[in-house]
């Protein structure tokens, strides 16, 4: 075949043995382009969904969160209908908001949050599910959470000395 410095090149031309190894190698196909992009991608993907958790940035709220917010929107909904009776209000509203008060930890900075909201449908309710909260499941007097009303601020507080005393129950 000749000399061991030259091989046929694809038209039958002389290459260098060292043009003929590069030529061997495979080149990167479309497909291979497309995966490693796709991989890429998947990686910035998961790179910010941990930064968003990590920093709690809010970026992707979880499915509880959601349908927290959603939940509370459609309680302040139906109690605010002038269509229902008190009744209608009551039976439509009780699941509900019992949905909201058995989430208890996770709900009560969503309810702060629509005592805070400029929609004052929601204050009531919210205020509402802040009480049974507090009285089931932290101890506080049912009197003394309706005192705090729709206040924002004291629930704020109440609640900065309940995640405290929670965490100090649990070191």
């Amino acid at each position: 075949m000749g000399d061991e410095a030259t091989r046929e090149g694809q038209l039958g031309q002389q290459m260098p043995a060292k043009d003929a190894a590069e030529a061997a190698k495979p080149t990167p196909s479309k497909w291979d382009n497309i995966l490693v992009v796709g991989l890429v991608v998947y990686a910035l993907v998961l790179a910010v969904l941990a930064a968003d958790q990590l920093f709690n940035l809010g970026l992707f709220p979880p499915e509880l969160d959601k349908m927290l917010r959603r939940d509370i929107r459609t309680l302040a909904a139906i109690v605010s209908d002038p269509n229902l009776t008190d009744e209608e209000k009551k039976a439509k509203a009780q699941p509900i908001a019992e949905e909201i008060v058995n989430y208890h930890e996770f709900s009560v900075p969503h309810l702060i949050k629509a005592l805070e909201s400029k929609d004052t449908r929601l204050h009531d309710p919210a205020a509402q599910c802040l009480v049974q909260i507090g009285a089931r499941f932290f101890k506080l007097p049912e009197a003394q959470g309706k005192s705090f009303g729709t206040d924002p601020a004291k629930w704020k507080e109440w609640w900065k000395q309940t995640q405290a005393e929670l965490d100090r129950r649990a070191t």
